[in-house]
Order: C-alpha cells, then structure tokens, then sequence
C-alpha cells in the first residue's frame, strides 16, 4: 500500500511539474532504468542497475540559453577514509537555441556504489545548475 502511495505522489509531482511548470525553478536531475517520458515518471528512482542503461534527464524550467553544458558523472569512493571521489564520466550537450527545456541520455555504469552528476553550463563550471544522487546496485 505504501508504494501505491508513492507513486501515486511521484507522478503527480511530476505531472505538476512537467504540464503546469513549477515554483521552484531550479534545474534538477531526474533517473530511470528506462527512457524518461511522461509516460513512465514512475520509474524515476534513486536505486539503478548496475551495467545497463541509466537514462537521465537534466530539466530547467527556465530554459537553457544557447551553449555548451555538460553533465558528470562521480563515484564516492567508500573505501577511503573520509569517503573520497572518483571521477567517472562526462558529456557535453550543444544547445543551439535559447529556451530548451531538457537534456536527457544514458550512461552505463559498471561498479557497484554512490554516484552523484553534476549538470553545468561549461561558461561556468566552478557552479553546477543541478547536482543528482544515486546508488549502483
């Protein structure tokens, strides 16, 4: 019952967001084991698999302007002592026209553990636009 109520509240957040937009205008990274729709915003999830496809979607609500972002992919690392980071991926999105609303793609991931991505626009890269937190299992 509890995860009837969950997804019922996931996708009516998501249905919020995506056909009336939001208050909060903040970037966000979304994860799905499968491609990210409207359709199927209830498999946006935290937990994924390990050495599939992991799609993604960066979304700001404002629009993007024209340029390059990029999106990045760290493992925290649970063997060091204070939990350091290991750098895994990246990529690079052209965005040609001001007012894009999205980026979305996969990555494969092929270690067990806690990821963050980090989405920027390359014109600042000292400041992520949304940061996304996951485990590998």
């Amino acid at each position: 019952n509890f995860g009837m109520k969950k997804f019922i509240l996931i996708l009516s957040l998501l249905t919020i967001f995506f056909i009336t937009g939001c208050e909060n205008k903040r970037p966000i990274i979304f994860f799905s084991p499968q491609p990210i729709t409207k359709e199927n915003a209830q498999y946006i999830t935290k937990v994924l698999p390990l050495k599939q496809r992991i799609y993604y979607m960066a979304l700001v609500p404002k629009g993007m302007k024209k340029g390059v972002y990029r999106i990045q992919f760290v493992k925290k690392d649970e063997k060091s002592e204070f939990w350091g980071y290991k750098y895994q991926t990246h990529y690079d999105f052209k965005v040609e026209e001001d007012g894009q609303l999205f980026i979305t793609d996969y990555v494969v991931l092929h270690q067990k553990g806690f990821y963050f991505a980090q989405f920027f626009n390359l014109e600042n890269i000292n400041k992520p636009l949304a940061l996304g937190e996951f485990w590998v299992k």
